[in-house]
């Protein structure tokens, strides 16, 4: 099958006066058509950095290499107005603040059609009654008033609604969701989720979720990615990662969360010691090392590889230690 996005060793990196710092460093992966996708990892590993590498949002100050191929196109040679006629259309993106989002002296039709106009190159009336039709579809009532409504009208989930149905109105091939229920309460997060698992199911389109939540990755997606200090560090299907961890982050990831069942309620919660390495030194060797409890000297001194197990990639000498004594 061939992959929509396949990303092939990508390097990001920010020219400062003190030297170039890598941001994101070896990125590799696949999306296939049709899938969900979870990546996570703790704040600060360079998740939504990622999402606006996938996008090209960022300035000229940061050098991108490596090659980004969405179907079968590498994005890196990509010109301005090329990826303006992909963003929003093909590929697109649900920020994780629906308040920053949205424009506060737009009504909210305007917002809505106005990907829809240009590209689909439509009348504003037939943007305007398909607007109407997916905020039907997003579980917003008495459509055809709201679309009149201002941002400050609309509670937390219906801004939240209302840029998914803006994400997917053109019906994109590839979904990039940053944290989409981050800042709603548990019931509506839970209506969020089955909403864009439906219209996932419905539009037959993939979805990258980017979460720091290991429940909503068990929730709704088929894959995911540990990400630690701007790499993938382990990759493959999720009853694999969170039932039998591979990489001892994600382990320790695993580990960090509140388990509800008999015998654990009273027992303190695991925290992981330590921080991410500076981006201001040179990184040698594992970036988690001076974390991992399972350090070993060739950790410290090379960077590990990948190892390519049944049902998983795991970037861990430690895995590949494993490997070979079996």
């Amino acid at each position: 099958m061939t992959p929509l996005l396949q990303v092939n060793d990508l390097h990001l990196t920010l020219k400062a006066p003190a030297g170039n710092l890598t941001l994101l460093h070896q990125l590799a992966f696949t999306l296939y058509s049709g899938e969900i996708v979870g990546l996570v990892g703790e704040s600060g590993c360079g998740k939504s950095l990622t999402a606006s590498v996938l996008l090209r949002l960022l300035p000229s100050s940061f050098h991108v290499s490596g090659s980004l191929l969405f179907e079968g196109e590498d994005l890196l040679k990509f010109s301005s107005r090329e990826l303006s006629r992909l963003r929003g259309n093909r590929l697109s993106l649900i920020l994780q603040d629906p308040a920053l989002a949205l424009n506060p002296i737009l009504p909210i039709g305007i917002q809505l059609t106005e990907g829809l106009r240009y590209h689909k190159k439509i009348s504003k009336k037939e943007a305007w009654q398909i607007g109407i039709s997916w905020l039907h579809r997003v579980g917003i009532g008495d459509a055809a008033y709201r679309m009149r409504q201002y941002p400050h009208e609309l509670s937390g989930g219906m801004k939240q609604r209302l840029l998914i149905a803006m994400a997917l109105i053109c019906r994109p091939s590839l979904l990039i969701a940053d944290e989409p229920t981050t800042a709603l309460d548990v019931t509506i997060q839970a209506q969020i989720l089955d909403l864009l698992q439906t219209l996932q199911q419905e539009e037959q389109t993939s979805i990258l979720l980017i979460t720091h939540d290991l429940g909503v990755v068990a929730r709704c997606c088929q894959r995911v990615m540990v990400m630690y200090a701007g790499q993938i560090v382990e990759i493959g299907a999720v009853d694999q990662v969170l039932m039998a961890p591979q990489h001892p982050y994600t382990q320790m990831l695993l580990k960090s969360r509140r388990s509800l069942e008999q015998g654990c309620v009273n027992q303190p919660l695991e925290t992981l010691e330590g921080t991410p390495p500076s981006l201001f030194r040179q990184k040698i060797g594992c970036a988690f090392v001076s974390r991992c409890p399972f350090g070993m000297p060739i950790c410290q001194q090379q960077s590990p590889p990948f190892i390519q197990l049944e049902k998983a990639t795991v970037n861990c000498w430690r895995s590949s230690t494993l490997q070979e004594a079996s």
